[in-house]
């Protein structure tokens, strides 16, 4: 049977394709390679006037995250962004880097979701996309919006051969084996040790921590969470972030 092409469409301003990343994280991590994953970038706006002309601001926005964050667990920052942004911009900075390969899209989208949601920069501002965009290229990634559930089920119909990868037994297990990091959502997305469970985020947390303290994660605060990411990866950057300056 050929394999099957997931195609992924997202763009960086949707507050809904961001807190899909839980799900998404734990299809990759259950299939693996398995899956021929296609990112594809909506542009929800050219210009930041459709926001303003269907009566959304700033402080709309924020408000309205809030309940995103609640209820999927993705994290949030908590300061007002100075003015509404456009999408289309961000979305051909990261097609440009899916164009070089498909991990470099991924990792372009994970940078610039971050920044739209858990900073106040606005996403059509090139220096801040240059800055969310500075490091990507050292990183690399292993890999509507409806229930994680709704995904499997479709994939399990079209090839019941698939092999469905356990929950890892360790949380750190599960950011080891994406170099560019994992949200805490995110872990506890893959960490469910079935379809059954609700994702624990606190105990995925506390186990994120003591790998921290081992040395084994790093950790960088992001809004109300943190990015966590193997320590290897972040110290195999350092020659080159040295040599760069």
């Amino acid at each position: 049977m050929e394999r099957i092409v997931a195609w992924h469409f997202t763009d960086p301003g949707c507050p809904w394709a961001y807190s899909s990343r839980p799900a998404i994280a734990r299809l990759r991590w259950r299939f693996g390679d398995q899956l021929d994953w296609r990112l594809v970038l909506i542009g929800l706006s050219e210009s930041a006037a459709r926001y303003e002309e269907l009566g959304y601001t700033p402080g709309r926005m924020a408000s309205g995250w809030r309940k995103f964050e609640d209820r999927f667990g993705m994290p949030f920052g908590r300061g007002l962004k100075s003015r509404m942004g456009a999408t289309s911009r961000a979305c051909r900075a990261i097609i440009a880097a899916r164009e070089e390969s498909p991990e470099l899209g991924y990792a372009a989208l994970r940078a610039v979701q971050l920044m739209q949601f858990t900073t106040t920069e606005v996403l059509d501002d090139d220096a801040a996309l240059r800055c969310a965009l500075e490091d990507v290229e050292r990183w690399l990634e292993v890999g509507g919006f409806q229930p994680f559930e709704s995904y499997d089920t479709a994939l399990a119909n079209l090839d019941p051969s698939l092999e469905r990868r356990p929950a890892p037994e360790r949380a750190a297990d599960a950011v080891l084996a994406y170099p560019i990091g994992l949200t805490t959502a995110e872990v506890a997305s893959i960490m469910r040790g079935s379809d059954l469970q609700d994702a624990d985020l606190p105990a995925a947390e506390q186990e994120l921590i003591a790998a921290v303290t081992e040395g084994e994660l790093v950790v960088t605060p992001a809004g109300s969470d943190a990015l966590w990411r193997p320590a290897s990866a972040v110290q195999s950057e350092a020659p080159d972030a040295l040599a760069a300056a």
